[in-house]
């Protein structure tokens, strides 16, 4: 190993500040973008007169610039989000351009929205066609919009898609919709030719080339098992294949520094094929950046061409920088530029001889690579596999093999004779791939379902840091940041509590099902419901073990942010009744976490219908009480009672039998009611009236009109009802009687419908309540 000469790297800590300037944007909105501007005079002037304070000067204006920049490209609201708030649940008159198919299985496109009504707009939604499309093309229906919100609490980044659409009668191509502009057409000549040259296995060369979506998807699964999933990302190991590909064969014809020209041309072509996303716009940036410092004669580092291409990145689309596919992007790059071992290799040795260290730096790159983002991959997708270290060693080899075969069978005609073999060696080296990789995704080196905290992701990447110092030789680094950042990482990781979320009651966005946590004292938490089935699903329709332990709202929504918050496990489980909207999540909460006493009604402990559930959930270390009226229990500070049903209650309908449950805690009761309507409300007003009283109160039934009648409104007298419901429920939850009704009462209502609520402790233990419309300001 030779020792890393440092190249200056002098944009570095100015895009460090440029970015912080934006983050702070980010959390503090666009409303300082005035204030922003004009310290940034300021201090443009103090910098032209004072040169002394330049070097000080630089960091703060670069923050100030960094904020102006991103508060300036905040968007108005979404156009989409205005015509669906101005008339929810209308059909409108559309017109769609699809962009591309995102999975073959629901048929579901990728499409941009041209017009709603007589609104011309541009947005991203997502499409569920009852027919093939072809994408870049224009279509003009009656469809069905539903609006698709960003939950502040489950979504830990903004979403692509403002809305999905559902067709509903009149799909036909728009007048002269059905030519396409340069990009889209030569796309899908691509496509075409691929499909003709390589049959029903193109689904690789689909992926490899034009990061086809539907066909990352059919492989998605055993590739990121297998630590390989990156080699289907379309990103710089690709663009770099192209470009070296082009630029070799020109070679052989054009001087160099000529050959670079079209060489740069084609991987712009390639970079617009692939949508311009970030990862392969890095990597033109990059091979632009590389190519002009051949050009001038100059030697630039890495890490310059890193931060240059990242600061043209972020000054072009500001938002981007919040990309879970840049953030990786880079810092995959950034791992292997600065923590690979430099091994010497003489380029006059014989081929013998440079072999062996050739295959040392490509293991070592590969562990290194695998280690260092083993952080990041955990915390955003619960996932990490070690078992791409042994599978990089021949993927990757296969793949700079497929990626120029799958190039050629895109661009050559099918009746040539040299086309008839590279199909043939495309078919052979790309089932070779696929076996390799299911070979490969067998291996045990594979973390699955464990999310981290966000504390638990910075302890990950100073330590990942550390061992990148470590590495790569920088020994004055590690001498004098080693104790500091080992410090630190204790810190995060073994500190109780720290990082945790905050008490107090949340009420899911999980549809038209129900889903609450209620974070008690220190250490000990309470879920009520687990949320529903993916779908639309009736309540009482039996499931398959795919819809148990993976097409749920559980398992897709709710255990990256139970994890990412440090829960991993539950005091005590609730489940009102098992009608799908509530117990759908039970076999995916039962298998990421611990559950030590779960609570069912007690005839519903002995159902058929229970018995037939337990055969898919894991109870082996769960406790399971079948309760009725009357049973309490004390959990920290708080106590919960059940006050239905009990034995004089006769009905055996689910809705009417569900738990119901009142937490008192610190000082205020929360009342819970599951599913009950008016028959089990006036057995509780009744039987129970005094008990009903609460300051809190989850609406029965999800606002139903068969729920919440006028008696039992006033029974409770709740400050504040909650209603678990979607933005566009096809029951048309909560029914603006019931609205009515709760505000008569004076009873501020609050809905999950694209939103979760979030009551923290000390609101709970507020005097009074603050106003609908002061409290609206404040959120």
């Amino acid at each position: 190993m030779i020792q890393r000469h440092e190249l200056p790297s002098p944009l570095l800590l100015p895009l460090l500040f440029w970015l912080a300037g934006m983050v702070l944007a980010h959390h503090l909105g666009g409303a300082y973008l005035l204030p922003a501007f004009l310290v940034a005079v300021l201090l443009f002037v103090l910098a032209a007169w004072f040169k002394r304070l330049r070097l000080w000067i630089l960091p703060l204006l670069c923050i100030c610039l960094g904020f102006i920049r991103l508060s300036y490209s905040e968007q108005p609201k979404s156009l989409l989000a205005t015509c669906l708030k101005d008339e929810p649940g209308k059909l409108q008159n559309l017109v769609i351009e699809p962009r591309q198919l995102l999975s073959a299985e629901y048929n579901s496109y990728d499409v941009l929205v041209r017009r709603v009504g007589a609104v011309t707009l541009k947005e991203r939604a997502i499409f569920y066609a009852d027919s093939t499309l072809i994408p870049g093309a224009r279509y003009k229906l009656i469809g069905n919009l539903k609006e698709l919100v960003s939950d502040p609490i489950l979504d830990f980044s903004p979403g692509k898609y403002n809305a999905k659409i559902y067709p509903v009668l009149g799909m036909e191509l728009v007048q002269g919709g059905d030519k396409l502009s340069l990009i889209p057409a030569l796309r899908q000549q691509l496509f075409r030719q691929l499909k003709e040259n390589t049959g029903s296995d193109t689904g690789l060369a689909q992926a490899l080339l034009l990061s086809d979506l539907s066909s990352k998807a059919e492989m998605r699964d055993v590739l990121s098992r297998g630590g390989l999933v990156h080699l289907i990302v379309v990103s710089g190991l690709h663009i770099y294949f192209i470009y070296y590909l082009i630029i070799t064969i020109l070679g052989f014809f054009l001087p160099r520094r000529i050959a670079l020209f079209p060489a740069l041309l084609l991987a712009l072509a390639f970079t617009a094929l692939n949508g311009w996303s970030p990862p392969v716009l890095r990597s033109l940036l990059m091979i632009l950046i590389f190519s002009v410092g051949k050009l001038l004669s100059r030697r630039i580092s890495s890490i310059q061409v890193m931060a240059l291409s990242l600061w043209i990145v972020s000054l072009i689309t500001p938002k981007e920088i919040f990309g879970l596919s840049l953030q990786l992007s880079y810092f995959s790059v950034f791992i292997i530029t600065q923590g690979v071992p430099q091994i010497w290799v003489h380029p006059e040795d014989p081929w013998l001889k440079r072999f062996p260290r050739n295959l040392l730096h490509f293991v070592l790159t590969s562990v290194v690579a695998s280690l260092g983002i083993l952080p990041l991959t955990l915390y955003h997708f619960g996932m990490g596999s070690l078992n791409g270290i042994i599978g990089n060693l021949v993927a990757i080899p296969l793949t700079s093999l497929l990626l120029p075969l799958a190039f050629l069978l895109a661009i050559l005609p099918a009746g040539w004779g040299i086309t008839g073999i590279f199909s043939l060696s495309y078919l052979f080296l790309s089932q070779f791939f696929m076996d390799w990789a299911e070979w490969i995704a067998k291996l045990p080196f594979l973390i699955q379902w464990s999310y981290i905290s966000f504390r638990v992701l910075l302890a990950g990447l100073i330590l990942v840091m550390l061992l990148l110092w470590l590495t790569s030789g920088r020994w004055f680094w590690l001498k004098r940041w080693a104790l500091p950042a080992l410090a630190i990482i204790l810190l995060l990781i073994f500190v109780p509590g720290l990082g945790r979320f905050r008490p107090g009651i949340y009420i899911y966005n999980c549809g038209d099902a129900d889903c609450s946590l209620i974070r008690l004292d220190k250490d000990t938490e309470l879920m009520i419901d687990t949320g529903g089935i993916s779908g639309l699903v009736d309540v009482d329709e039996g499931l398959s073990s795919k819809q148990w332990q993976e097409d749920n709202w559980m398992q897709r929504r709710l255990l990256r942010h139970l994890h990412k918050s440090g829960v991993r496990e539950l005091e005590l489980l609730v489940i009102t009744h098992l009608h799908n909207d509530h117990v759908g999540g039970l076999a995916s909460l039962l298998k990421a976490a611990r559950v030590k006493r779960l609570l069912l009604d007690s005839s519903a402990l002995e159902s058929d219908l229970w018995q037939d559930m337990k055969q898919e959930m894991d109870l082996s270390h769960t406790e399971v009480l079948g309760v009725e009226e009357g049973y309490s229990q004390k959990l920290g500070s708080a106590i919960i009672r059940i006050l239905h049903p009990d034995d004089g209650f006769e009905q055996q309908d689910l809705n009417n039998r569900s738990l119901v449950l009142r937490l008192d805690w610190l000082g205020k009761r929360i009342l819970y009611t599951g599913d009950i309507e008016e028959e089990a409300e006036a057995y509780l007003l009744q039987n129970h009236t005094d008990e009903l009283q609460a300051d809190f109160l989850k609406v029965p039934h999800h606002g139903s009109i068969s729920s919440s009648s006028v008696d039992f409104v006033k029974a409770v007298g709740a400050k504040e009802a909650w209603i678990s419901c979607s933005g566009s429920s096809r029951f048309r939850f909560p029914h603006p009687e019931v609205l009515e009704r709760y505000t008569a009462e004076g009873t501020r209502v609050r809905k999950t419908a694209g939103k979760t609520i979030f009551v923290p402790d000390t609101e709970i233990t507020a005097e009074d309540f603050l106003k609908t419309e002061e409290k609206s300001k404040r959120e």
